[in-house]
């Protein structure tokens, strides 16, 4: 709710003193981030939380695609684009792929 409302610094607050992180906690923090200009961190958080074995689902690839796009990170918003179905299962799906268009004229043409 706080990364929603753009208090991003009292959403990682929250988020990091949070005991028990599943992929609802992980997908909010990643998603509020990326959604006020924060792509970087949000990748970062995306990472911690492949490490920390929760899988992804649609909603968090939409987050990550969201985040590469503002960050202007085309390389990684590719990778991920390709990685989706190979390595997080995951077939894009009509909001995946409008996020990656976005993402295509933003950066690509």
């Amino acid at each position: 709710m706080y990364s929603k409302c753009g208090d991003i610094a009292k959403a990682i607050q929250i988020f990091e003193e949070y005991p028990r992180r599943d992929l609802f906690t992980w997908t909010s923090i990643i998603c509020g981030l990326a959604m006020h200009g924060h792509g970087k961190k949000a990748l970062c958080y995306f990472s911690d939380m492949n490490e920390s074995q929760v899988s992804s689902d649609k909603v968090t690839m939409v987050g990550v695609l969201s985040a590469c796009a503002h960050a202007g990170l085309i390389k990684q918003g590719r990778r991920y684009f390709q990685s989706m179905e190979k390595v997080f299962g995951l077939v894009p799906r009509l909001s995946i792929m409008v996020v990656w268009l976005i993402f295509l004229a933003e950066w690509v043409v």
